[in-house]
């Protein structure tokens, strides 16, 4: 993995003042191997989703999508 999205999401919230961000973390599927998927949710908006394997991947995934979408949105 080259780019570290949670870290980038850290900075823009820290950058930008935003101080509601939560993450909520679900499995699905059996125990021995479950589907981890996360939602990043920014001033209590979803801005992002990811599922993988594991916790730490889901959440990569869902903070990516974060900082796509912030970056829209503050140019």
């Amino acid at each position: 993995m080259s780019h570290h999205w949670r870290v980038e999401l850290n900075n823009i919230c820290q950058r930008y003042d935003v101080t509601q961000l939560v993450w909520h973390d679900t499995a699905s599927g059996p125990a021995n191997a479950p589907t981890w998927t996360a939602h990043v949710l920014v001033r209590g908006e979803k801005y992002g989703c990811g599922s993988a394997r594991t916790t730490s991947l889901a959440r990569e995934l869902a903070a990516e999508q974060a900082v796509r979408r912030l970056w829209s949105e503050l140019g």
